[in-house]
């Protein structure tokens, strides 16, 4: 009886052992690394106004970058660390301001839950420093972001606004900066 036991007990602890070999083995394949997943959309308004309606549409997905679009169908984990901008070729007037807001959502979605306001951005300044500019993301925003891309693989965004004056052109690109898990194999 008492050898039954035993055998018992060996097994169970044998099963336990080879249980949480196998985690370990599962997860030494895994491969993480920093990347930004980015797009570059081209403003061009031809208007003469002033106080210009802007809207524009994109999508920031794993294409932009070869080594998360390898790995976005093994995702084990993704962690947004931040979301900048960046204005580059303008050509308009000096003092020509963007104020409005870059809205967040999933990929298929019409409704964008996340807005961050963008105010007075001089966008002929902005160009010529050639900074990128870091969003202000509460915690709420960048979980919400962070499942839309693990999930989704994408994020849309939404730019809405007043251009000060027309006409005027630039480039703006928008990154998001993730870290990826995922299986190597």
């Amino acid at each position: 009886m008492k050898n039954r036991f035993l055998i018992s007990m060996l097994s169970a602890l044998f099963m336990a052992g080879l249980m949480s070999a196998c985690d370990l083995f599962d997860k030494a394949d895994d491969i993480s690394f920093t990347t930004d997943l980015k797009k570059s959309v081209d403003v061009n308004e031809g208007r003469t106004d002033t106080n210009i309606d802007y809207t524009e549409d994109f999508t920031i997905d794993f294409s932009s970058d070869p080594e998360a679009d390898k790995y976005k169908d093994k995702l084990n984990n993704v962690v947004l660390n931040k979301i900048t901008y960046k204005i580059s070729n303008f050509d308009g007037a000096a003092g020509t301001m963007f104020s409005g807001n870059l809205s967040f959502a999933a990929a298929t979605a019409n409704t964008f839950n996340i807005a961050v306001a963008l105010e007075d951005v001089d966008l002929k300044m902005r160009s010529e420093s050639g900074e990128e500019a870091e969003l202000s993301l509460s915690q709420t925003d960048i979980n919400t972001i962070t499942s839309l891309l693990k999930n989704d693989k994408a994020i849309k965004v939404l730019m809405t606004g007043v251009l000060s004056q027309g006409p005027v052109s630039f480039t703006l690109e928008v990154k998001a900066n993730v870290k990826i898990t995922a299986d190597a194999l």
